[in-house]
């Protein structure tokens, strides 16, 4: 019941905020527009949800719950961390790829928005561990680096993809 909660407050947030500014400039993309919020929803659902139910703040030791050396996991040869980092940056590849899709955004922004949403990501994470003891999760500085990365590649995937088929529907200038 708290993943269908959770999914109607992020599909009233996507399609009351962001859907209706981006369909004037081409309102032909509702089918695009909908792959990207269940695209957006599947990451979510991965990475943060469901949030606890219960809330309530709980005396942690932060240093055990952020990690701040980039690449620790590789580092110390940890089971699953090439996984999880090649994980991470395929997560975000079709975020760097849509999102100028739907959006005009150049690379810049859209490398910049790909940080910002992994930052919140990461930041939810935080912050539900901290009010709730049924929720752990372990924010990482490689996350945010390898989710980067992957909206950098999205986005240079898109550039070769808009090279390859200028005709291709695109936002109107």
């Amino acid at each position: 019941m708290s993943y269908f909660l959770h999914y109607i407050s992020i599909g009233l947030f996507y399609f009351s905020m962001f859907y209706p500014k981006y369909k004037q400039d081409n309102p032909s993309n509702d089918f695009l527009h909908s792959i990207f919020f269940l695209y957006l929803l599947s990451v979510l659902s991965l990475t943060v949800l469901p949030l606890p139910e219960r809330i309530f703040f709980q005396k942690v030791d932060l240093f055990t719950m952020i990690n701040l050396f980039p690449f620790r996991d590789v580092y110390y040869g940890y089971l699953f961390a090439k996984r999880e980092i090649l994980l991470n940056i395929i997560m975000m590849v079709p975020f760097g790829f849509l999102l100028p899709l739907l959006t005009r955004f150049k690379a810049v922004k859209t490398i910049i928005l790909s940080f910002f949403f992994s930052f919140t990501i990461e930041s939810t994470q935080l912050l539900a561990s901290l009010l709730s003891p049924d929720y752990y999760r372990i924010v990482d500085i490689t996350d945010l680096i390898t989710n980067t990365v992957g909206g950098a590649i999205g986005y240079c995937l898109f550039s070769a993809w808009k090279h390859f088929f200028p005709s291709s529907r695109q936002p109107k200038s």
